[in-house]
């Protein structure tokens, strides 16, 4: 199940990656600077390319280091909290990771075509970036810490519950 997951977040960087492809004209608004406009235009490419075609070939190793150590006890062969606890990661990763490339391309974008001036970047797009970083280290920290995210709620679960010995 996990290798399956990993092998989805490799599909969507894959087709993040071919997005820009089919916006080419934005390179024509670039004034000054054209080798830079080029290269930011294929970072997201290559970026999300590389990144998809590593998970799609390490999907099996990841999935068996993901998986490596789990002594939980499923119920009928599934264990649906820490299947909850991945997809739950897996979501957020892919809603926020194109966000976050998009914003930090965005503010390069910015101080690239700003001329002899840099403007400072703004509050709202500092505070959009930091929440797009949380959100990205929160999908981390559900699929990389789902053990021990598991074991607190099944230890709150079960708190001041008498212990049958």
């Amino acid at each position: 199940m996990i290798q399956g997951g990993v092998k989805l977040l490799a599909i969507y960087c894959f087709l993040q990656a071919l997005m820009p492809l089919q916006q080419p004209h934005v390179l024509f608004f670039f004034r000054d600077n054209k080798s830079a406009a080029l290269m930011l235009f294929l970072l997201p490419v290559l970026v999300f390319g590389a990144v998809g075609i590593w998970l799609w070939l390490a999907a099996p190793r990841l999935a068996a280091s993901l998986e490596a150590g789990e002594t939980s006890t499923p119920v009928q062969g599934i264990d649906y909290e820490h299947l909850a606890c991945f997809m739950g990661g897996l979501v957020v990763l892919i809603l926020n990771l194109p966000k976050l490339a998009s914003e930090v391309t965005s503010i390069l974008v910015t101080r690239m075509n700003a001329g002899p001036v840099v403007q400072p970047i703004s509050p709202f797009t500092k505070l959009s970036l930091g929440a797009t970083l949380v959100s990205v280290l929160l999908g981390l920290v559900l699929i990389l810490g789902r053990r021990g995210l598991v074991g607190a709620v099944r230890r709150m679960r079960y708190a001041g519950l008498e212990q049958k010995q």
